[in-house]
This record gives structure tokens, sequence and C-alpha cells, in this order.
């Protein structure tokens, strides 16, 4: 103990000859105060009792122990010193006054007796009745608890007996809060008042670095000796419920136990269930699983945990950037790293593992997409620290937006296939998705987005309904132009591509440069205001053109399901024009198609023009 502090009352007396004395000691407690090494904001409180040695054997009548917590002490103490305005007493072994609530306390009653050769025990006869503060358990198990509020009811009396220096333990705790105050509580009666939380003890592993509170069920400790070597064993004898870091449910099965030699799980054997449980990698993955019927088991201290069962995960997202090249890499993620719980523990790193998992929903979160997927039956084995995966997960939906491309694609689908002999994180990827998309001309494409091959060697390729290739579907969705289109708007004009001879612009400088400063300002300003203008209008397209020389607005709307009309209107320094067009399609092959042209020029030396055309059309091809 780093500090003892208190007073007590003893007599003493020694009798018989000198070669054979008999002696006798007694000790009234008061208020005797012992702070353990290591355990700074703990406190040991021996309030009341006696204890009495006597010719050979150290006896104990209603001793009482409390365990406080010295943070809560000065939480507790009101300004006049003591708590809730009692008179101060003596200050504690850390100078702050007494005051720890009693439900978080704990208060324990000894009694019996130790048979004692010279100072060392050979013979227990203790019986421990009241409740047990969780900050026992971290006072015997510091190095593996950093806290542990709250308390258990011990059943009954927990029993230390047997030879040796060190007793074998027998006793049941019991982990349910008192139940609410009826209006004909009697006094004395353990119950909850209204308004008065449960305290469940709340364990705080150093490992977990989250919250286990136990917040019911009845556990059976017992001692058991082999070999001059002794182990405690902790049944389950009625399902322990427990809570993770506030989230979720654990239910421990009954039969279920735990034998813990030099305070490591020896052996174990236990079945549990498990509903709605959350981990996290803060900006990297968050989950929500159920378990049923997990078994947890270590046949010895030399074997390796064997975990088993079935997880299913219902909902969650993995989050990855991506970057976009001739194949698509995976990015560094700017989320602080983390530890996993099983690289900081061989026994948990080394586990072996054969579990089902079920994947409700998960989604893929990136840059470039944002993807829904599920699957059934897919087997978890190895270890924790290289866990393997066999089986494969649909998606089901998602969207992909790549970069620069002015294409959504909505329709997605294909699967992600593990293989045991990948490692889990690079599996096979055959994922397709498809965009409808519209051209400046008007023209309607299927635009379909291929992903394959391994997540450490992914490639992508593009293709369109209408025959494009990976490299004409990319300049398509970054410039809005099919390659004719394209090389019209360099200049190279290809006589007999469009039955409009008629030149549709009065721009003078129109060009390359032109097209691109068009199509980069009518991009910004779409994606400003084209959704608003559009549903305000009740058009399908309303976009604006700004070039070196001139303004423009562009509109369509379909009007039937298969009539389609198009407008511009451009303003330039040399005039303005006016452009319209519709297309009727038939069941046939065959549409018609009719349009209005019409080009006013500010000079009057130039001739106006209106020029109006109309057109049957057969598809050889459809």
């Amino acid at each position: 103990f780093s500090c003892v502090s208190g007073s007590a009352d003893i007599s003493a007396s020694i009798r018989g000859n000198y070669k054979k004395p008999t002696y006798e000691a007694s000790l009234a407690l008061q208020r005797i105060e012992l702070t353990p090494v290591g355990g700074d904001d703990t406190i040991l409180e021996a309030s009341s009792g006696l204890v009495k040695l006597a010719n050979g054997s150290l006896g104990f009548t209603n001793v009482k122990v409390r365990v406080r917590d010295t943070h809560r002490d000065a939480a507790g103490s009101s300004p006049t010193g003591g708590k809730g305005g009692a008179t101060p007493n003596a200050t504690s072994c850390a100078g702050r006054q007494r005051g720890t609530a009693k439900d978080e306390a704990g208060e324990l009653f000894i009694k019996g007796n130790i048979e004692l050769d010279g100072l060392t025990p050979k013979s227990w006869a203790l019986l421990v009745e009241g409740k047990l503060a969780g900050k026992m358990l971290g006072l015997l198990a510091k190095d593996q608890i950093s806290q542990a509020p709250g308390l258990a009811t011990i059943q009954g009396d927990l029993q230390l007996t047997g030879k040796g220096p060190r007793p074998t333990i027998a006793g049941t705790l019991v982990f349910d809060p008192p139940p609410p105050c009826g209006p004909d509580a009697a006094e004395g009666v353990e119950c909850r008042k209204p308004g008065e939380q449960p305290r469940p003890i709340t364990i705080l592993p150093r490992l977990l670095r989250k919250e286990i509170a136990i917040t019911g069920g009845t556990i059976e400790i017992e001692t058991e000796t082999a070999n001059d070597q002794r182990a405690y064993k902790v049944t389950v004898v009625r399902d322990v419920q427990m809570s993770i870091g506030g989230e979720g449910t654990v239910t421990v099965l009954e039969n279920g136990f735990v034998e813990l030699r030099d305070g490591n799980p020896a052996k174990l054997n236990l079945r549990l269930d498990a509903d709605s449980l959350a981990y996290q990698q803060p900006g990297k993955l968050d989950v929500l699983v159920n378990a049923k019927r997990v078994s947890i088991s270590r046949r010895d201290e030399h074997a390796n945990l064997e975990v088993s069962g079935r997880i299913s995960v219902i909902d969650g997202f993995y989050r990855q950037d991506f970057e976009i090249t001739e194949g698509i890499r995976s990015l560094g993620s700017n989320a602080p790293p983390v530890t996993p719980v099983w690289d900081a523990s061989s026994l948990l790193g080394n586990a072996e593992l054969s579990l089902l998992l079920d994947v409700r929903k998960f989604a893929l979160k990136s840059n470039i997409t944002s993807i829904d997927m599920s699957g059934e039956n897919i087997v978890l084995t190895e270890t924790p620290r290289d866990p393997r995966l066999s089986g494969s997960i649909r998606v089901d939906r998602g969207t992909f937006k790549l970069p620069g491309m002015r294409a959504r694609f909505t329709r997605s689908g294909g699967q992600i296939n593990f293989s045991r002999d990948q490692k889990a994180a690079n599996p096979d990827l055959r994922v397709t998705s498809e965009a409808d998309y519209r051209d400046l001309s008007g023209q309607d494409h299927v635009i379909t987005l291929t992903i394959e091959g391994n997540v450490d060697a992914l490639k992508w390729d593009l293709r369109t309904s209408t025959g494009y290739n990976k490299s004409q579907t990319v300049s398509l969705l970054l410039l809005g132009r099919n390659p004719e289109q394209l090389r019209r708007s360099l200049g190279d004009q290809i006589l007999g591509s469009n039955i409009n001879t008629i030149d549709p612009t009065t721009n003078p400088t129109q060009g390359f440069a032109d097209q691109i400063v068009k199509d980069l300002a009518g991009d910004w300003v779409s994606d400003l205001l084209e959704n608003s203008l559009t549903r305000v209008t009740g058009l399908d397209v309303l976009r604006l053109d700004v070039g070196f020389g001139s303004i423009g607005l562009r509109a369509e709307k379909r009007a039937l399901e298969n009539m389609n009309l198009i407008g511009n209107y451009e303003q330039t320094i040399r005039g303005n024009t006016v452009n319209v067009r519709g297309e009727l399609k038939t069941t046939y092959d065959i549409s018609v198609q009719g349009g209005y042209l019409g080009k006013n020029f500010n000079d009057p030396a130039e001739q106006d023009i209106s020029d109006v055309s109309v057109k049957t059309v057969f598809r050889l091809l459809p």
C-alpha cells in the first residue's frame, strides 16, 4: 500500500512461559483507509468491525469494507466539506473528503477466520457477503483493466476456504440491477428510486478501448486445483447481457465457462449472440453486425482460440478513394492509423476462424462511386491478422461518376469474388454500370462502364450503344461531342456529313478554342443552375453556352414518347441565329424530321437567311 490512514483501538496480551507463550491481540477498526500501489484513484476503506489474533488464528467479526473512487469523492464533496453538506471528517489518503456514492462504493462484510503458521496462512474459513464493486475487479487485474465502476451482488456468501497459503474461492455473482421502488417498498429493501438509473459494472479493457457494461445475468466462481496449480473457473449459470461502447447487445449464453490461470484464459468454451454490434475505424470503416451462436473455445493454455458460427453484416460502409489513369489505383487515407485489438494481442491475433458471413447491406464509398452490396454464405477462415474469404458479394445498385466526365452511371451490377488464395483486401471485381447520355447534337447514347480485375490491378473500359470504343467515348464524355462533331469543330468539315449545308452560326471566331470555352462555361453554369431551371420551366435540358464572340441558349423537350424538340438561340457580334429542330419516330425504323434556321445579320450588306426543311429518314440499322 502506498498510503494508510485512520485509527483503530488495539489491545494485546502475552501469557504462558518463555518457551511456549500464548498471545492474543484484537483490532477494533475505526475507518482505516488504504491506497494500493498503482491505484492512486482507489481507496480501500475498513470502516468498522473487529479483527482478532489468538492462538495462531486470525478472526474477522463483521468487518465492513468499501472501495472508494477519489474522483467521485471530489465530485461529491459540497462547498461545506462533506457530501451533501455533512460535517467534514478527516481527509483520506488522497487528501479529499470522503463521499463516494454508496451505490458505487460497494460494501462487503467479512466474517470467519484464517489459521496461521507463523505469519503464513495454512487454513481458510471466510465468508464474504454484500456488493462487489467493479473497482475491486480493477485492483485484481489492473494490467488488463483501466477502469471498472459499478456494482455486482454476491448471492448468498462468497466462500474462501481450503488449506494452504491461498484459498479456494466459490460463490455466485448477480449483475441484475435493483428493481424500481414500488409505492409500498419497505424500509431497507434494495430498489431504485424514481429517476435513478441502473449502475452496472462497466469494464474498460486496455486493449479494447471501449467500455463493456454488464447489465444482467449470473456467474458462478469456483476454484480448481491440479498439480499444485490453482485456476479459477467462471461459469455462466444464467445468460449474461452486455453492451460494448454503449451500442448493441452481446449475450453470453448459459453453461459457458472461462478458466483463468495467472490472470489469463487458459481454457474456455463460450457461446454468444450479438445484436447491432458496432465496429469502427474512423473515416475508413463503419460496420454493424449481428451474431448467432458464435462459439469461442480454447482447449488448453498452449492452443489457439477457435472461433466459429454465423455473423450477419446488417449495415456499414468502407471508404476508399481511387485515382483514374490507364488503370484504377487505390489512394491512401487521411484518417489516423488505428491499431486493431488483434494486433496488440497474440491470443486474439492468432485465433483460428471458421465463420459464415451474410452481408445484408454494405456500401463502398469513394470519390468515384457509391455502391450497395449484399451476399450470403461467405466463408471467413485463417486468423484476424491474415483473414481469408471465399465466396461472392453482389453489387445490387450504385452510381459512378468519373472525374471530368459528363455522364453519371446509375444502373450498376456485378460481383466481387473472394478466393482463399488471395488476401481478403484484394478480391476480384467484375462490375458494370450504364448511363443514359445525350450529346450536344441531341443524339442519345447508352454508355457502359466496365471495371475488372483484382483491387491492386483494376482495369476500366468504356463503350457506347452507338459503337464507340474507349477513346471515342472518353472524348464524347469530356467534350460533349461525337468524333464527327469534334472534327467539324476543329475545322475538318466532311462533305455530305450533314444535310444542312448552311452554316448554323453567325460567330466569326468559331473553332476548337472557342468550342472548349463554350463547353467549360456551359458545364459550370449547368452545375450551378440547370437542375433548378429545368424544374421551373419543365424542359429536359436548358443550357447556357458562352464563347469568345457569342452567347447562346439551348433547350430540349421530349414532347411525346416518340417526339423530341430541340431549340438553339445564339447572339454574336455579327447578329443572331435561331435554330429549331424536331423529330418524330415511328415503329417502322422511319422518322420524320423538320427544322427551321433563321440568321439575322447586323450588317445590311450581309443577307439574312430563313430556311425550312422537312425530310423522312429510313434507318437500315436500328
